[in-house]
């Protein structure tokens, strides 16, 4: 009941609106008349609550209701194939399911019990002696960009503590409003509503996510803090009239990916010191941050933050992979068994699966050990190539992927999506030429319409494979 009670603690004196969606808004009793009433149509002898929908003020209800009653919270992905949804609901044994009225639709075809968050009414049930409770208290899945996501296990206390030390690294303490613009099921934006909790204010939720709305909400509500994804602040730099419209802000994050060292240059000549940039995961959390008040070390991801120790599996070679531990750190992630699996190595270090390497404290990130592709015994990292494409006036986004030949050998194609439709084929060449060493160049090129990203704007490199092979039909 940790984060439970201290929501309570917080706000029971306060007859204010204390969080907001875009058209609705609720106060401290409403928002605990609405927990009673989801507590109704929750059968206790089940260890978890969970919520398929985009986001909704239920998310923010049973949240609150998981932890009064000492349940896992498991948010998931309205937007994964139907497959895939009830795979999870399968494997991890969810009974406690609220959503809208489609998901709703779906598992009730599969005679899959749901409760439909648009039909919740007051309702009256005989409670049942029995609660069976968790240590864990979320269960998040990854939003792996190169496989099956994996169900990361938290408690309440590790998501306090994250909380905590989010609000000691950006000085949030005397924050009053606080932005949600990524989906409810993923850990940011479960962190942000425990920062909200830890010190009060009012919390505002972008339900269906675009550009526009993110900067107009921030403008007229005077927003003062909110993560954002690396994504969101490249399409700020592509439109730069936006940028005025966030000058309430106390600090501008950017998280989930590294900017290019461009971008990077283009967004401090606005933010100048209230720029920050940060590497971490949700295994961990933020475990570093670059604050632009130094300008050395300007393209790598910053210094270890308290309370995390990071170090370098395979030193000799200067790049290997990070490995971490924090008292922040997950508890692990949970098998199809129920039990946890810990991941971390005799001296309680976890294996990120990223690279990068320290200069003088501060930490580089060159890329996902996954991505890596070796072209004639050479190790390539798609994002180094990446950070130079994104640098051309010509270049809206690009990736790159891995192609095998004949005799099972890698090699390198570059899929793109233009500023300028009517730019030639032959100008993208010529710029890779000139931009890239020789072990960098791509022996493909393929001009897409998008780039398949998730929802953090990272790229899904499982479906940009397949588009890649699809189109060039090799």
């Amino acid at each position: 009941m940790l984060i439970y009670n201290l929501f309570k603690k917080r706000f029971k004196n306060n007859k204010d609106k204390i969080i907001f969606f875009e058209n609705s808004e609720y106060d401290y009793l409403e928002l605990l008349k609405l927990v009673n009433l989801a507590e109704a149509y929750v059968n206790k002898n089940n260890d978890n609550i969970s919520i398929i929908c985009e986001n909704n003020i239920y998310h923010i209800v049973l949240y609150l209701l998981s932890s009064k009653l000492n349940k896992k919270f498991i948010p998931l992905d309205p937007g994964s194939p139907v497959k895939d949804l009830l795979k999870t609901i399968r494997i991890y044994k969810i009974k406690n399911i609220f959503c809208n009225d489609k998901i709703s639709a779906i598992l009730k075809k599969k005679n899959i019990k749901n409760t439909n968050i648009n039909k919740i009414k007051k309702i009256n049930r005989k409670k049942i002696i029995k609660n069976v409770s968790s240590k864990i208290f979320l269960l998040s899945f990854t939003s792996g960009s190169t496989g099956n996501p994996k169900p990361i296990a938290l408690s309440q206390k590790i998501k306090l503590l994250r909380a905590k030390s989010n609000i000691k690294l950006y000085s949030l303490s005397n924050i009053e409003k606080i932005l949600i613009s990524t989906p409810l099921y993923h850990t940011l934006a479960i962190r942000l509503l425990n920062i909200f909790i830890l010190t009060g204010g009012k919390i505002f939720v972008i339900e269906k996510y675009n550009f526009e709305k993110l900067v107009n909400i921030i403008k007229k509500q005077k927003i003062e803090f909110t993560f954002f994804i690396s994504d969101q602040i490249n399409q700020l730099i592509r439109n730069k009239k936006f940028i005025y419209h966030l000058k309430s802000l106390k600090n501008l994050v950017s998280s989930s990916s590294t900017l290019s060292l461009q971008n990077k240059k283009i967004i401090i000549n606005y933010f100048g010191n209230k720029f920050h940039e940060c590497y971490g995961l949700s295994e961990g959390a933020i475990l570093t941050s670059l604050s632009l008040k130094n300008r050395s070390h300007f393209g790598s991801v910053g210094k270890t933050i308290p309370g995390v120790k990071i170090k370098i599996k395979n030193k000799k070679k200067k790049i290997g992979e990070i490995l971490f531990k924090s008292s922040q750190m997950f508890l692990g992630y949970l098998n199809r068994q129920g039990r946890v699996n810990k991941s971390i190595d005799k001296s309680g270090y976890f294996n990120t699966g990223d690279l990068g390497y320290f200069i003088k404290n501060y930490l580089y990130f060159t890329g996902r050990k996954k991505n890596m592709i070796k072209v004639k015994g050479k190790s390539i990292y798609p994002e180094d190539i990446e950070k130079i494409l994104l640098q051309s006036k010509l270049i809206k986004d690009c990736a790159i992927a891995s192609i095998k030949n004949k005799d099972f050998e890698e090699q390198l194609c570059v899929a793109y999506v233009l500023k300028n439709p009517k730019v030639s084929d032959s100008k993208i060449k010529n710029y890779c030429f000139n931009s890239l060493s020789s072990f960098h160049l791509p022996r493909f090129f393929l001009k897409i319409n998008k780039i398949p990203r998730n929802n953090l704007g990272k790229i899904n490199r499982v479906k940009l494979n397949k588009v890649v092979i699809e189109k060039l039909n090799v």
